[in-house]
């Protein structure tokens, strides 16, 4: 399937992609389930991904569910070869990727349950977006999903000024290095030119700045530089995608899609036009000032239903990143307590069941923890006098946290999963990591755990995965790091004192080893 197109922006500069979990099948599969379709489980599934660069968010995938297929597309020859030679090197069997055009892309005849096009869309000229489009028409499986993100008006209409801006004044440069600094050096000038006290343009431009500044270089050129970036309104692209008779099913952030998650006045207005619910998307976009969509589509003969029934979370592992803000925990339901989640916004509750469901999620993360577990757990921790009336019959007392769980789940609160990956609990007597994780640390990649999650490793983790292979103990690990350290090879600690005394390192080492396995496993980056 490859093509002889000539070389791209992406071969000169690579964009590299790695994991993103809101495109991971278990996401989509999730989403499905609670809108009434009946999608293939994540561990029996055909994926296909349009624009996977180097594979780093397929590759994850096609190493976590064995069982499964992968397939990934890119015009790209350079990173398409990068991401074969990990796949190579990894030893996957069931993962493929093409250098190709879409426009000539066939898939052939066996169809697929996930299509995956992150950061494609508004990227590509319009014959390429329909050809996504066709390609999810006629290549999904009757009750499969595609996953397509996009740049989305209003918010994105502001930010494409900037864009116009920099491609005017960097557009005179062929350079691709040179094109990024101009670009960078220009937007400088114009926000340092621009007041940004009492002036909302002004301000504007220093936060764009401030976005550019944590921007690589390789964003700045593909996401503001490239000839294609076009922006949609969320009606433009419902309607495209009803041209290729597919429908709209969600968002892949489930909590976007609620007018609950806004103000009550606000609430009432906008549920006074729930029958129509693509206007409703689109009046939300316009409330939030919407810059970027990841939306999902499914085909418009499947049977949806929106009347998400609370019941469901029985069928699902539950997993939250939000952790308690004090040592204090008060399981009554007059005193609040809060959580803060790990993009830094807060949640206040003061419901006893809630209150105990954050907080051993909260303690388990990033592992998620079955349904059923959760409620024995929240009966056993929550004492009588939790109760302003009697202790509840089980079978209410459940049905109560289905609903509130669900609810935790529509605020973004809570996660779902449909299948549990292969994760340890504790380091054991050989601590083992994947295949794919042992390179990614060797290489100084992005490391991936278990739950398609980019996760930070400090120094002592990264050198200690590559040997994770299931086959040292723990005082072997540690005797590898000590002779590394002795051979100048890596550096462990300063103190020249404890170096003089080889015993006494060992033992210092080996305590740093057990706590960084500790971490390991809490990031779930340790298999069984």
């Amino acid at each position: 399937m490859a093509t002889d197109s000539p070389q791209t922006s992406y071969d000169e500069v690579p964009y590299p992609i790695y994991a993103f979990e809101q495109t991971h099948p278990d996401r989509l599969h999730v989403i499905g389930r609670l809108l009434g379709m009946d999608p293939a489980p994540v561990e029996h599934c055909r994926v296909l991904e349009l624009g996977c660069a180097q594979g780093g968010n397929l590759i994850p995938m096609a190493e976590a569910l064995p069982e499964s297929e992968f397939v990934g597309i890119d015009l790209s020859r350079t990173q398409v070869e990068v991401g074969q030679n990990l796949i190579e090197e990894v030893g996957l069997t069931n993962i493929t990727l093409h250098h190709a055009d879409i426009l000539e892309f066939d898939p052939g005849e066996e169809k697929f349950d996930y299509l995956i096009a992150h950061g494609v869309f508004s990227w590509v000229p319009e014959k390429v977006r329909d050809r996504m489009l066709q390609l999810c028409r006629d290549h999904l499986k009757p009750q499969g999903i595609a996953y397509l993100s996009y740049n989305t008006k209003p918010g994105w209409m502001m930010r494409g000024m900037i864009r116009d801006l920099l491609t005017f004044h960097a557009g005179k440069f062929s350079d691709p290095g040179t094109r990024i600094q101009q670009a960078r050096a220009i937007l400088t000038f114009l926000s340092n030119s621009v007041s940004a006290e009492d002036n909302p343009y002004g301000a504007f431009l220093q936060s764009e700045l401030d976005r550019m500044e944590r921007s690589s270089d390789n964003y700045v050129l593909h996401d503001h530089l490239e000839k294609e970036n076009r922006a949609f309104y969320f009606h433009e692209f419902a309607e495209l995608a009803a041209n290729h008779h597919l429908q709209y099913l969600g968002e892949a952030e489930f909590s976007s899609m609620l007018a609950s998650n806004f103000g009550p006045e606000v609430k009432e207005q906008l549920e006074k036009i729930q029958h129509d619910l693509l206007a409703t998307e689109q009046y939300m976009d316009f409330l939030k000032n919407r810059t970027f969509r990841q939306t999902l589509l499914c085909h418009r003969e499947v049977r949806l239903n929106r009347n998400v029934d609370p019941a469901l979370a029985r069928d699902f592992d539950l997993t939250t990143s939000s952790r308690l803000t004090a040592m204090d925990f008060d399981p009554m339901p007059d005193v609040p307590v809060s959580f803060r989640r790990s993009d830094g916004r807060e949640i206040t509750t003061k419901h006893p069941g809630v209150k105990a469901i954050l907080r051993k999620l909260g303690e388990s993360f990033p592992h998620a923890v079955p349904f059923d577990q959760v409620v024995q757990e929240v009966q056993e921790t929550l004492p009588d006098r939790a109760f302003t009336m009697t202790v509840p019959p089980p079978e209410v007392f459940e049905k109560g946290l289905c609903q509130e769980i669900m609810k935790g789940y529509g605020a973004g609160v809570l996660g779902y999963r449909s299948y549990r990956p292969s994760v340890a609990q504790n380091p054991g007597s050989h601590p083992k990591t994947t295949r794919l994780t042992q390179v990614e640390a060797r290489k100084g990649l992005p490391i991936t755990n278990r739950f398609h999650q980019m996760v930070l490793v400090d120094l002592l983790g990264r050198a200690i995965l590559p040997y994770l292979d299931g086959t040292k103990t723990i005082p072997e690990l540690t005797e590898l790091l000590v002779a590394r350290h002795y051979s100048g090879e890596y550096r462990l600690m300063e103190e020249e004192e404890i170096e003089s005394d080889p015993e006494a390192f060992t033992r210092i080492v080996l305590a740093h080893v057990e706590e960084a396995l500790g971490e390991l496993v809490r990031l779930g980056c340790v298999i069984d």
